[in-house]
């Protein structure tokens, strides 16, 4: 019985806290509403020595045997040129909605996949990440014989690819001195493990996107190694994720909504969210330097960013763009 009750007050999905807003009273939910237009073309330039920015996707937990992982990557984890997939192929299709909706941040020319077993393992997370970690090196290096200079990194990542990511920060060597300058995570599970890694001085800013309606990010399982040193694991308890990372000064976090309805977490990959994430991303950005102040006063301040969307009307200067 005590067991039972302890199941139902520490998970999520049936706590009080998951169905009301934080009652803690240094918590402050913050609102921030931003209206786009169609075709949400996004101009803005990253560097101004025009050099096209290094942008590596990083996809999450597969739960079925991926053709794409065996056809494109030889069922090795590695990091392949986007235009060597098949157009028929949902990464591809993430890399070209970025490209075409924000060709100065996301250039196609530029942008790479990483790809990985996808398994739910943390063990296989980690080996991925030392692969991900001796590809990027590879790939900045080649980009330095074409450019003559360090790129700018951007790395995106969808669910578990996200501590992938986060991961990185233990497996490089001590002398390393490889900085990732973007991090963007969508609906990445939030980890005992992990979730601290987001402070390591490898990253120099982090984005951090959720929604209410992603159940999948929290029942993500968390695993401990048992005590005697096995390689076998156990479930910890409460077994649950979470959604938001503990606060540092170059993290920002926000809930999404767009048109007045949070989103799923396959929504996060879906070309509808993709074409606004670089507007998305500014808003937080701006949002998260003005509200540094708050940050040091150690309040826990909630965002949450509400998108609109108006795409039944196509004017003069948006047919311009689709042309």
């Amino acid at each position: 019985m005590n067991s039972l009750r302890l199941f139902f007050t520490y998970s999520p999905l049936f706590s009080l806290p998951f169905f009301l807003p934080n009652c803690n009273p240094r918590t402050q939910i913050v609102k921030r509403k931003l209206t786009l237009r169609y075709p949400h073309i996004y101009s803005k330039a990253i560097n101004p020595d025009n050099c096209p920015p290094l942008t590596v996707w990083i996809h999450g937990t597969r739960f079925l045997p991926s053709q794409i992982f065996e056809k494109f990557f030889n069922n090795q984890s590695s990091i392949k040129h986007a235009t060597e997939i098949e157009k028929n192929y949902h990464l591809r299709t993430i890399a070209n909605t970025l490209s075409e909706h924000a060709p100065h941040k996301f250039p196609l020319d530029t942008f790479y996949v990483f790809a990985w077993t996808g398994k739910l393992n943390a063990q296989k997370r980690k080996q991925a990440a030392k692969a991900l970690y001796s590809e990027l090196k590879l790939l900045i290096d080649d980009y330095k014989k074409q450019y003559g200079t360090d790129p700018y990194i951007q790395l995106l990542a969808h669910s578990h690819g996200g501590n992938v990511i986060l991961n990185m920060a233990k497996s490089r060597p001590p002398e390393c001195n490889l900085t990732i300058d973007e991090v963007i995570l969508m609906a990445t599970p939030v980890q005992l493990k992990t979730m601290n890694l987001v402070g390591n001085n490898m990253f120099k800013h982090i984005y951090n996107l959720y929604s209410s309606l992603d159940v999948v990010q929290i029942i993500a399982p968390q695993m401990r190694q048992k005590k005697d040193g096995s390689p076998r694991y156990t479930l910890k308890f409460p077994p649950f994720s979470d959604r938001r990372f503990p606060a540092h000064p170059h993290i920002a976090q926000a809930k999404i909504k767009v048109n007045g309805r949070a989103l799923f977490h396959n929504e996060f990959t879906k070309p509808s969210f993709l074409k606004l994430l670089p507007h998305v991303l500014e808003e937080i950005k701006a949002w998260h330097i003005e509200g540094a102040a708050q940050y040091n006063e150690g309040r826990d301040i909630r965002q949450l960013l509400c998108v609109y969307t108006k795409s039944k009307y196509v004017g003069r200067r948006e047919k311009s763009l689709l042309a």
